[in-house]
């Protein structure tokens, strides 16, 4: 998919969302703006711990699909550490 340029405003939990689903349908210019730092702001003070010792064993998977997918992100888009 061949979009030009995007621009996401906003570089919270949101944003980077949207970052992610356009880059997984194809989108590869995309540009994130954001005014203090990825992460940052409310989705950084609502950020939790990734575990996977709960007693449901639906939770617990996907508790530890998300730190599987968490692990692989960068690899996954391309993403210098």
């Amino acid at each position: 998919m061949n979009l030009g340029k995007t621009i996401i405003v906003g570089g919270g939990i949101i944003g980077l969302s949207t970052a992610i689903h356009l880059a997984k349908r194809g989108v590869k210019n995309i540009t994130i703006l954001e005014r203090h730092y990825i992460g940052g702001g409310q989705s950084g003070r609502a950020a939790g711990i990734l575990r996977s010792l709960v007693r449901d064993a639906r939770v617990a998977s996907w508790l530890r699909y998300t730190q599987v997918y968490c692990q692989n992100i960068a690899n996954d888009f391309g993403i210098g550490e």
